[in-house]
């Protein structure tokens, strides 16, 4: 009878530990790519650039103004022949007017043309921290059109 109480209370025991709620918590694991990391929500901006100009493609954040944009990927259709540049800085008056950084060597544009990549291979390029994102065009560039893929922190 003993070995009987024993054997049932183990058996209580043990489906009490089996039937207690667990709770399970996923983490991503470590990301030292932004882009890569599916945690980190993506952002994403149109381009519409009409003049020889540099243009505010992607603003300081207000809420965090020593972020840096880390651009993901991008899809730029050009027409006209000229020049392109992703740049960084910080605007004073104009946008990139204050530090202005080259983040690409300069896209030569023959008549019309395409770049894009896609946000799978991770962070294409990065700005400084508390800069914005920015284009410019050289003249004879008369449009350029498509989207940025981001994340800014």
């Amino acid at each position: 009878m003993k070995r009987s109480t024993i054997l049932l209370a183990s058996f209580i025991l043990a489906l009490a530990a089996f039937g207690a709620a667990q709770t399970v918590t996923y983490q991503y694991p470590a990301y030292a790519d932004p882009c890569q990391n599916p945690a980190i929500l993506k952002l994403g901006t149109p381009v519409h650039v009409t003049t020889a100009t540099t243009t505010e493609l992607v603003p300081v954040s207000t809420t965090k103004p020593n972020a840096i944009v880390y651009v993901c990927g991008y899809n730029l259709t050009s027409v006209g022949t000229g020049v392109i540049t992703f740049k960084t800085g910080t605007k004073v008056s104009t946008a990139c007017d204050t530090t202005p950084t080259s983040l690409t060597g300069s896209w030569l544009i023959p008549t019309a043309t395409n770049q894009s990549t896609t946000g799978d291979r991770g962070v294409q390029f990065a700005g400084i921290a508390g800069g914005e994102l920015c284009l410019t065009t050289a003249s004879g560039v008369t449009s350029v059109d498509g989207y940025i893929n981001y994340v800014q922190q």
